[in-house]
């Protein structure tokens, strides 16, 4: 058995009965649940009695490998995957009884088309002086996912909510009515669905449960505080005949918004009677004064975490507290400090830039993507494929090349009334103008209104042009159309980011530079292929569960920890935990930047780290605050310290 020290070794040996592991960060939560496999095999348990639990495919994947080599053969017969995939093979063992018989699992894209197909049912395309009253698609199926996750009923989420009036609520309930009724014709599963209909036969059906469960003896879960009420409902079933045996970290329950349900680990003791709770503390990971910083955060809530890791690697550089002008200050810092490093022979992947949101990447990217440092991001959607960005650039693209034929479709079906059928044909007679003057008097003559497509173009060649007042002038002209198209995709957030483009295209001397370095560069493209070195630019929700050497933790800024969106005490404390899980991902050295005076208009006006001892960083001015400082120094008869190259 792979050496454990004393907590692990005590976890893994617990006897019989519910026991729930409290793995901190770093603390080797995976090493013990493997382990736990084994000494449960060692005492005679028989493999295909083992349910092992993962969050993620990822996390599948790494623990059947680690089986796989440790166990050998025998491994293949535990049962491991994520909460679908093990209702999928529980439904498959009596497929009759859950009805599963010549059903079909469609994913997140094909649930979003049906759902398209469901709202232009309800409301078809002569009736669009009503659809601003629905959501778009995506939007639709977070909320239902939501509500599938909490286990309650979609009018009763959207009710709570308080987002429509009563006809309007109506409408919505009706296209979900539609949705419902498609899969059900169509004999789909989404991925909800697999949840909810094992969660509700196991719990309804007892003659069922018992004859499945009854197959197993132990459920080992993985990140068992990110669970919702409705995976809940099925470990509940489970447990009526198998033993649980959970590995979690309360500190690190960041996911309410999928409805993860925090009290189902901070309370096991009171939902599982009788449960033993072990607690591992011993940090592997990262040095003592990355933990203190760690620690000192979870001992400002108002919540008992009764944490306090310590590193098993001891001592290292104290952490910096970067504070820069702005958010473009803030990307040419790291920018340049990433660029240093790689001089002196850091590798590009061994740096990681965390954010809270992938609106605050927007400033790191440029400067990654102006200095031509490779990198790949991970969660939420960057900036060169967010849709809105997509949709500007595309106006922008049409003004260079009236010939761009992918640029013309994605900017002539934003407007209504013109299809794919539309756009196709008049791109064909756009292609036979002379010039752009030509191609806006053909549009004007096929779509006549004030709100037609002539106009933003007529608009962008009518004034300065330079490339940043191009991009005014395109942003100024496209901004009501694309304020209708997003109103309930967070308009707000999206409208900051074609602000930034408007910004970052005041450093280019032409329009076409501007428009190749944020769109054609093939760096941006790495995404899709990734290099072998690349610096990571991560929000903190996808880079949880990783690590790495040098961790920059940038935006750290007023309205992103906690973020703006938080209302109530217990969204703040999810915060409080969203921040803990980004400074717990560096090992070896950790960089906060952040910008005190960019308040922007939040509703909140402070962050948890505002009251952050001095001697748990180095503090370091950057730009203009850094002059005032060497100023300041000057005039006390200091000495002013070196120019940072």
């Amino acid at each position: 058995m792979t050496h454990l020290n004393q907590s692990q070794q005590t976890a893994v040996t617990h006897g019989d009965g519910h026991a729930l592991v409290l793995a901190g960060a770093g603390t080797g939560k995976t090493t013990t649940l493997l382990a736990r496999a084994q000494e449960l095999l060692r005492r005679g348990v028989r493999p295909d009695e083992l349910i092992l639990v993962t969050f993620t495919r990822r996390a599948t994947r790494e623990i059947r490998e680690r089986l796989t080599h440790d166990l050998g053969d025998p491994s293949s017969q535990i049962r491991v995957g994520t909460f679908h995939r093990i209702c999928l093979d529980l439904m498959r063992l009596e497929p009759d009884a859950f009805d599963m018989r010549a059903f079909t699992v469609i994913d997140e894209d094909d649930r979003e088309q049906l759902m398209r197909l469901a709202r232009g049912a309800v409301l078809p395309n002569d009736q669009s002086d009503k659809s601003n009253l629905l959501p778009k698609a995506s939007q639709l199926v977070q909320w239902y996912s939501y509500a599938r996750n909490a286990n309650i009923p979609i009018s009763v989420y959207l009710q709570t909510q308080k987002l429509f009036e009563d006809a309007q609520l109506a409408l919505v309930l009706s296209v979900y009515t539609e949705y419902d009724q498609r899969k059900a014709n169509a004999r789909y599963l989404d991925y909800d669905d697999i949840l909810w209909r094992c969660a509700a036969i196991l719990t309804q059906r007892k003659d069922i449960r018992d004859r499945i469960v009854s197959r197993f003896r132990h459920v080992l879960v993985d990140e068992i505080q990110d669970t919702s009420k409705l995976q809940w409902l099925l470990l509940h079933a489970l447990r009526q005949k198998a033993q649980l045996f959970c590995v979690g970290d309360d500190a690190q329950s960041i996911y309410a918004f999928r409805g993860a349900d925090f009290a189902t680990v901070h309370h096991f003791d009171q939902l599982v009677k009788g449960g033993t709770v072990y607690r591992l503390i011993d940090n592997y990971r990262s040095t003592q004064e990355i933990l203190d910083i760690s620690n000192w955060l979870l001992a400002q809530s108002p919540l008992p975490y009764n944490k306090k890791l310590a590193a098993v690697r001891g001592m290292g550089p104290t952490p910096l507290l970067v504070e820069c002008d702005d958010d473009l200050g803030q990307g040419q810092w790291v920018a340049g400090d990433i660029q240093r490093r790689q001089s002196t022979g850091v590798s590009w992947q061994s740096m990681t830039v965390l954010v809270r949101t992938a609106y605050a990447a927007r400033a790191i990217e440029a400067a990654l993507i102006e200095k031509t440092i490779p990198y790949v991001f991970m969660g939420g959607t960057s900036l060169l494929k967010a849709a809105h960005v997509r949709d500007l650039l595309a106006l922008l693209r049409v003004v260079i090349n009236q010939r761009d034929e992918v640029a013309w479709m994605r900017y002539l079906t934003l407007f209504k009334g013109i299809g794919d059928r539309t756009a196709e044909r008049w791109i064909q007679q756009i292609a036979a103008c002379s010039d752009l003057s030509q191609v806006t008097t053909f549009l004007y003559r096929a779509k006549p209104e004030p709100q037609g497509p002539a106009m933003p173009v007529m608009h962008v060649l009518s004034g300065e042009q330079t490339p940043v007042a191009v991009v005014q002038a395109a942003l100024d002209a496209m901004t009501p159309l694309l304020a209708g198209k997003y109103q309930f995709e967070q308009w707000e957030q999206r409208v900051r980011d074609l602000e930034l483009l408007v910004r970052v295209a005041a450093r280019f001397r032409s329009l076409d530079a501007f428009v190749e370095e944020f769109v054609l560069d093939p760096l941006h493209a790495s995404q899709f292929n990734p290099p072998d070195d690349a610096v990571v630019i991560s929000t903190v929700h996808a880079a949880k569960g990783t690590e790495c050497d040098v961790v920059y933790l940038a935006r750290a800024d007023i309205g992103q920890y906690p973020h703006s969106m938080a209302k109530d005490e217990a969204e703040v404390e999810e915060e409080r935990r969203v921040l803990y899980v980004a400074l717990t991902r560096a090992k070896d050295e950790l960089i906060i930047v952040r910008s005190p005076e960019l308040i922007g208009t939040w509703g909140v006006h402070y962050t948890f780290l505002d009251t952050l001892p001095a001697g748990l960083t180095n503090r370091v001015a950057a730009g203009n605050r850094r002059r005032e400082a060497w100023r300041d120094l000057l005039m006390s008869g200091g000495v002013i310290p070196d120019i940072e190259e």
